[in-house]
């Protein structure tokens, strides 16, 4: 398998060049613009309605200075908390809580740190001999949708960047940290995010390894960074976690996203296997070989 998947910006293809799925023809030039604009969307959202930031952070970041141990696998360990990050991380932590309070919405409710609130019935039951600084109910709303729309946007851009299919839900399952049970999916490695998940074969799965292109995994490290602790998904080892703090996402809402976005961007609605089909054709055209005739990542 290639080291590093080509990006679809990157791709020497002529503007032609088509594939083909279900009698639908689809222009690889589309799937460029397509992807391009997922992630300039997700870029809009981070900085505008989750950091309060300029988008300098995001040239600013060099993610080739993050180290990572993969053999390191105790509970609650990943990049984010490795001690020869953090002076690094220090660089790009953006405290947007100030600024979320000057939102349509905002202020606090109590002057305490940290905990964000779903609806007005989540904070009349809130024990007040505990509770900490707990955000008015419509701005904790506005940023915890703001943060939901992000990783549905990552979701897909994730899939699409790397040049792999979905393998099933490999992709819901992904950890942002070692829990008791299960090993992290999110690691760094020569200067890349790198995402590992497993292919699903059902007679030799194996490893399916997704290298983010740099503007990517830059996404993926500031909402880590940022945005993830002051949401309710922070009680999750998962990156795609249910706003309970419990589980990941399903299947139903897996398709709903996939559906959705590929509706908007290519102008056909593809379910998971239907993107799935989707990458095998497209491999066929851009990495000939990589995948078997059933989307399997050759060995």
């Amino acid at each position: 398998m290639p080291s590093s998947p080509p990006e679809f910006r990157h791709l020497p293809l002529e503007y032609f060049q088509s594939v083909t799925y279900n009698g639908q023809v689809i222009m690889l030039s589309a799937l460029r613009v397509w992807v391009n604009k997922l992630i300039e969307d997700a870029t809009d959202i981070l900085f505008k309605e989750l950091l309060f930031s300029s988008r300098a952070t995001l040239s600013d970041m060099s993610i080739e200075s993050l180290t990572d141990d993969m053999a390191i696998s105790r509970s609650g360990c990943s990049f984010l908390v490795d001690p020869d990050n953090v002076s690094v991380l220090d660089n790009y932590r953006i405290d947007p809580v100030q600024k979320l309070e000057a939102q349509p919405g905002g202020g606090l409710m109590v002057n305490y740190p940290d905990i964000i609130v779903d609806s007005m019935e989540e904070l009349k039951n809130m024990d007040r001999h505990t509770m900490k600084k707990t955000f008015m109910p419509l701005a904790a709303e506005v940023y915890n949708n703001s943060a939901m729309h992000l990783l549905e946007l990552l979701l897909v851009i994730i899939l699409m960047a790397a040049g792999l299919p979905p393998y099933g839900n490999d992709l819901l399952h992904i950890q942002v940290i070692n829990d008791d049970h299960s090993r992290r999916g999110i690691y760094i490695r020569d200067g890349m995010v790198e995402i590992i998940t497993s292919d699903g074969h059902p007679t030799r799965a194996r490893p399916a390894v997704r290298h983010m292109p740099d503007v990517v995994g830059k996404l993926i490290v500031l909402y880590l960074l940022n945005v993830l602790p002051l949401t309710k998904q922070k009680e999750s080892p998962f990156l795609f976690a249910n706003r309970n703090g419990r589980g990941c996402w399903s299947r139903g809402k897996y398709e709903e996203i996939i559906e959705r976005e590929t509706a908007k961007g290519l102008g056909v609605k593809l379910g998971v296997n239907g993107l799935r089909a989707l990458h095998l054709e497209v491999s066929k055209v851009i990495s000939p070989g990589m995948l078997d005739d059933d989307g399997y990542v050759r060995a």
